[in-house]
């Protein structure tokens, strides 16, 4: 591979040998993924190039290698066929292509380090095409995946590519006001702090984080206001080192001595302690009148909660004796998903994460995603047919239909089609379907 020239800078200036090893880093460290997954990554170019076949992988290194990277090679050629990110059918089609979430995290996570590369490259048209992939489909992915350090991260890096006068000129706010936001954020909490300790029987912490570019943007854009009169542009969050049946109710604890302390705003209490977040997200935010007549928000949250917040999937791991999630669409075949992910994250049999190793993305397994001959995605129930398809497109053609070219293949009427087939309606006059015969999928069900 490195003789063939597979792991040098690609043509649009990314070093791709070390982007690889950073993404291996980052599923390892950030996500908690393991061998399977970081060999699919490296390996996954050679196969790509035809260097190293199907069988070599499997005889070096597994078949579960094997198969991962041929997941990704599915994915990867959906995206060379199919340029329709916007569809929001897309987005389900890569899923359901992918077979196995780590496919799917993997190519966050090399999203996630190739906009880090493109800080300075030359190709702006490749970088846009890359932050547009990752606003439309990675970020969103990302998000309900419980991986919010790197969706963030994203998020930012999409507003400095896409809005850099936007970002400099927030960034550049944010850096004249630091010295006064932190002498403001330590006079805050040393009382705070005197008082919680004096309360609470267990340690904790209180640190200061200014917010996201990208969320400071989108409340300006909400509340149509300059940066400097945006009163939440950093948080204090109170971290207290406590589980099990405790922890919420010291959370609540520290709720009273900060509202003692400084008067509440009751219209922005946020409790995602009782109902946890769709996400799972787990904290309780209140916004209080601080010093010098300023709103301030406070987070507060345990050291559980906090790990969940930051790291996601991996944190869940972790954690096993979490509070049961209730999803949002929780009936839904994402849902569905999420929730086996969560059942087997609290099964305290696996030893690593590679625990994903049973999940088989089967996300949208009662539906097929067909392709028309000009690239549009026609959604359809699982078990429908050339005939079904025909119908679905126009009652004439299904009346008329004689069979269909599958993949440029020729198929008959009651050929069952698969996700991502390409699907051409062949017709005559002379046929006339019957209506008795349209019976393998009825409309009722589309």
């Amino acid at each position: 591979g490195v003789e063939a020239g597979i792991y040098d800078r690609n043509s649009h200036g990314v070093q791709q040998l070390v982007h690889l090893i950073m993404t291996c880093q980052v599923l390892h460290e950030q996500v908690g993924l393991g061998r399977r997954s970081i060999l699919t990554v490296l390996l996954y170019p050679l196969a790509e190039h035809d260097v190293i076949s199907r069988e070599e992988v499997t005889k070096d290194f597994g078949e579960e290698v094997a198969h991962l990277m041929s997941c990704m090679g599915k994915v990867q050629h959906l995206y060379a066929e199919h340029d329709s990110l916007e569809d929001e059918n897309f987005s389900k089609l890569m899923l359901s292509f992918a077979h196995d979430i780590r496919v799917i995290i993997c190519m966050i996570c090399d999203r996630y380090m190739l906009m880090k590369a493109l800080n300075h490259t030359a190709d702006i048209e490749y970088r846009r095409k890359v932050t547009q992939e990752c606003r439309l489909l990675y970020t969103p992915i990302a998000h309900r995946l419980g991986l919010y350090t790197i969706k963030g991260e994203m998020e930012d890096m999409a507003v400095k590519y896409d809005y850099r006068e936007v970002y400099d000129d927030i960034a550049s706010q944010l850096q004249d006001t630091k010295k006064a936001r932190e002498e403001y954020i330590h006079a805050f909490i040393e009382p705070l702090e005197r008082r919680l300790q004096e309360v609470l029987t267990v340690p904790f912490h209180i640190k200061g984080r200014t917010k996201s570019i990208a969320s400071i943007w989108n409340k300006i854009k909400k509340q149509q206001k300059r940066v400097d009169q945006i009163y939440d542009l950093f948080a204090i969050r109170i971290i207290i080192d406590a589980d099990g049946p405790a922890e919420k109710a010291l959370c609540w604890q520290a709720y009273s001595v900060v509202t003692d302390m400084y008067q509440p705003n009751p219209k922005r209490l946020k409790d995602w302690l009782s109902i946890p977040k769709s996400n799972g997200y787990e904290s309780l935010h209140i916004t209080v009148y601080g010093p010098e007549n300023r709103w301030v928000e406070v987070q507060i949250r345990s050291e559980r909660m906090d790990d969940i917040a930051e790291h996601g999937i991996a944190a869940h791991w972790k954690y096993k004796n979490g509070n049961r999630d209730d999803y949002e669409d929780k009936d839904s075949q994402l849902g569905k998903w999420l929730e086996t992910i969560k059942e087997i994250l609290e099964d305290p049999q696996p030893d690593s994460m590679d625990f994903l190793d049973t999940i088989k993305l089967n996300l949208y397994s009662t539906e097929i995603f067909i392709f028309t001959p000009k690239g549009e995605i026609i959604t359809m129930p699982q078990g429908s047919t050339v005939l079904d398809f025909a119908f679905v497109i126009h009652s004439f053609l299904g009346n008329h239909c004689i069979g269909a070219k599958v993949n440029h293949k020729l198929e008959s009427l009651n050929y069952e089609l698969k996700s991502g087939d390409q699907v051409e309606i062949l017709t005559s006059k002379n046929q006339n379907i019957q209506p008795g015969y349209y019976h393998l999928c009825p409309l009722s069900a589309l």
